[in-house]
């Protein structure tokens, strides 16, 4: 791969490298401490933060389309999971404290 390759080789070299890539998708900063800044920084801020969560976003999307399209083409198997599949998942995933407690004196 050379320097100016495309970024969907960029992006497929990091994935089979197993390159780790932390994708940063949430901003905190204390609420008292951004209100006093001056507004024209305040407004920067806000700026930058959308506009990066929205590129985070999209070079997520991007890597993940490459990782899938990569195992498709290994023998790894993709299982995609229909709408009601992917409900019912989400359903049996939500578990609450007490019955997390629960199973963990089991």
């Amino acid at each position: 791969m050379t320097r100016d390759g495309s970024r969907r080789d960029r992006l497929a070299a990091g994935w089979q490298s197993a390159e780790r890539v932390a994708l940063v998708t949430s901003t905190l900063m204390n609420a008292d401490f951004l209100a006093g800044l001056p507004d024209d920084v305040r407004r920067t801020v806000e700026m930058t933060v959308d506009e990066l969560g929205a590129w985070s976003f999209d070079v997520q999307a991007d890597m993940n389309a490459v990782a899938i399209a990569a195992m498709r083409d290994s023998d790894i198997e993709v299982v995609e999971l229909t709408e009601d599949e992917r409900e019912t998942f989400r359903e049996m995933s939500r578990v609450d404290e007490v019955e997390r407690a629960e199973r963990g004196r089991q």
